[in-house]
């Protein structure tokens, strides 16, 4: 470190003058320069340039400073700590002196030293050093202090750096943190979702919530509670105002319904400002973006509960594409924060092709991920589970993940299924469509002895299919009717007195797939009735009524003539042409249409449409058709019925060693039963 020895002699030197000076009375040429390089001079009348009245000048100085030049902690709670660094630099080119160094509890007393913290310290140029602040709050209330210290910068003296903390105010969460409605039609309204909670220690008090750009398309409503049993509150229960004002924990939380009502097809967008104490937030909408969507089925988090100490609990997570027509490129799913190692992806859990690469959802499909917790100690812990995609709203979606170990043998569940009952029971289940599989839970226990509760869930299913589990989901010995071909995982979670669930996961898969040679399926969905409903109720009579139409090659007159198959004649003996039959007539959109067709005529036609018989006052249905040969889906086609007395010629099926499908697609309006002419 470079020494300054003719500065110091400089110094005396100028002071030996300064008082010889002064008692004689006479002016004195001051011990410095100016800013051109000449003598400057000063005299014991205060007149001269300088520093203050004396006007002596000097050349080299220490410089204090300070970086960061304050201290701020965030938000902690009682018992948890941190601590926090400052440096303190020479930028002069003498010898910085800091004494009297100490830490000032000015608000509470939940500060201390932290570090090398010396009763001196001499600092040359450029040199540094670090004091560290430890913040360990003992009650629920802002703290505050200072670090001062004297030092012989004549600019700073005593030098103070400040110290802050967050307290226990409130934190204000939003989730989603952008709302996106990727494709609305022009006319028919669609909500989402928001929930408002505090994460903070502090109240959080919720001021005016409203629109405050794309008021013409978006408005928001409050709903009277959150996602319980499957489903939100009602439409009919929502309110202009939130149910609570002030939230008081993470517990306490706010559900609002966002709504979407376009005019065009063109992207819209727009806000919602919410007031609040921690600092307004704004939530930003869009629409008809046609982006893709990532949607994690459940309440956004996977809370694992009490699990057994030295034992892996699991839990099954289902991922959906929520956009109506752009896939979803699931990139990685991972945890992010594993807590000391304790939460994992099981072992070939990853969804489809992942982590090799890249697994795509396409529009509705759903797809599940497996993640373990092994607690090691009777503790809380908390993780996290990151999705990458191609959502461009959330591409790096995280999932809390939470859960609390206790020393106790996990609840075992088994489950199976079969068909009707008859068969013995297995975790895979053969069935077709309509098929009512008897679920057993027989040969779950509790290794303690406990009763036990139980909950199954259908975690997986084919996109259309609404069937539930009956007559409860917390029976232990429940049925399921497959409404649709395709496959099906069920999950049985069973629960001892303590709620300690079963560490190993017990999923029955039913796979269903079409026996006949022709099978063809009808599923629809009206955008007013999932809108304001939530979906199609028949006990509250909610709902629109589409029906399929098939014609053998004999019917050349009419789409409703007596050889035909629909609602009306569900059943016909084609004779040469084979046998056909419908299985339901549905009349709010709650179930599939579904038409099998044995030992087709080869070389024949068979034509095949959809009529909107009733609208019931809600406006257009999409349509979804899909066409199965033997076991194998052929093709799926989808079109929107405008209301009652549409008519759609899907197409022709053509019956041929390898049969296809003659795809017309004409729309005929305002019809009851046009002519199959066409």
């Amino acid at each position: 470190m470079k020494s300054f020895p003719s500065f110091r002699f400089f110094i005396r030197k100028c002071f030996l003058v300064l008082a010889f000076a002064s008692l004689a009375g006479f002016v004195v040429m001051a011990c410095g320069k100016d800013e051109g390089g000449e003598n400057a001079a000063a005299d014991n009348g205060g007149g001269g340039g300088g520093n203050g009245g004396g006007g002596i000048i000097t050349g080299d100085a220490p410089r204090f400073s300070a970086a960061p030049a304050s201290i701020g902690f965030s938000q902690l709670s009682v018992g948890e700590n941190d601590v926090r660094s400052v440096w303190v630099e020479n930028t002069g080119t003498g010898s910085l002196r800091l004494t009297n160094i100490e830490l000032i509890n000015e608000v509470g007393d939940s500060l201390s030293k932290s570090g090398d913290w010396p009763d001196e310290v001499t600092l040359e140029e450029h040199e540094e050093h670090e004091f560290q602040v430890k913040y360990e709050p003992t009650d629920e209330q802002e703290h505050a202090g200072l670090i001062r210290m004297s030092t012989n910068d004549p600019n700073t003296d005593p030098a103070e750096i400040e110290i802050e903390t967050a307290g226990f105010g409130a934190e204000i969460f939003v989730n989603p943190s952008h709302v996106d409605f990727p494709q609305t039609p022009p006319g028919y309204r669609e909500w989402e979702p928001v929930e408002i909670r505090n994460i903070g220690a502090g109240t959080l008090e919720l001021g005016d919530i409203f629109v405050t750009s794309g008021d013409e398309h978006f408005e928001i409503a409050f709903m009277s509670g959150g996602f319980e049993d499957g489903s939100y509150p009602p439409v009919e229960e929502d309110s202009d105002t939130p149910p609570m004002t002030h939230l008081e924990s993470d517990e306490d939380r706010v559900y609002m319904r966002v709504w979407f009502e376009p005019d065009d097809e063109d992207p819209k967008e727009g806000s919602v400002l919410i007031e609040n104490n921690a600092g307004d937030y704004t939530l930003d909408l869009s629409g008809n973006s046609g982006e893709p969507c990532l949607e994690v089925v459940g309440d956004g988090e996977i809370a694992f509960g009490p699990s057994a100490i030295d034992n892996t609990t699991h839990h099954t997570a289902t991922l959906r594409n929520c956009s109506p027509q752009a896939d979803l490129e699931l990139e990685g799913v991972s945890i992010s924060e594993d807590a000391g190692g304790v939460f994992s992806i099981q072992e070939g859990g990853e969804p489809g092709t992942l982590p090799d690469e890249t697994y795509i959802l396409t529009p509705g499909d759903v797809t599940t991920t497996v993640i373990a917790y092994s607690p090691i100690d009777e503790a809380e812990d908390e993780g996290e589970l990151l999705i990458e995609s191609n959502d461009t709203r959330n591409p790096n979606l995280r999932i809390p993940i939470t859960g609390n170990g206790v020393d106790a043998e996990c609840p075992v569940a088994v489950a199976a299924g079969s068909v009707g009952g008859a068969a013995a029971p297995d975790t895979t289940v053969i069935a077709t469509n309509q098929d009512v599989v008897h679920l057993t839970s027989a040969g779950s226990e509790d290794p303690d002895g406990t009763d036990l509760s139980y909950e199954w869930s259908v975690i997986t299913r084919p996109d259309g299919s609404m069937s539930e589990i009956q007559p409860s989901p917390f029976e232990p010995e429940p049925q399921f009717e497959v409404d649709i071909v395709g496959d099906f995982k069920i999950e049985l979670t069973v629960y001892d007195e303590t709620g300690l669930r079963n560490c190993e996961p017990a999923i029955v898969d039913i796979l269903a797939a079409p026996t006949e040679d022709i099978h063809i399926q009808l599923t629809w969905s009206a955008p007013e009735v999932d809108s304001t409903y939530g979906g199609p109720n028949s006990d509250m009579g909610i709902g629109t009524d589409l029906d399929v139409h098939y014609l053998s090659p004999a019917v050349n007159d009419n789409w409703g003539s007596s050889d035909t198959i629909y609602y009306w004649y569900p059943e016909q003996d084609w004779g040469e042409y084979g046998y056909a039959v419908l299985d339901i007539d549905d009349l709010y959109g709650e179930n599939p249409e579904n038409i099998n067709h044995t030992d087709p005529a080869l070389g024949e036609r068979y034509r095949l449409g959809v009529h909107y018989f009733d609208d019931k006052n809600h406006g257009p249905a999409d349509a979804r058709v899909r066409v199965y040969f033997d076991d194998y889906l052929h093709d799926q086609y989808e079109k929107r019925l405008n209301g009652t007395g549409d008519f759609w010629y899907l197409g022709n099926i053509e019956w041929a060693e390898t049969p296809y499908v003659d795809f017309q697609d004409v729309l005929t309006p305002n019809h009851s039963l046009p002519s199959a002419s066409p």
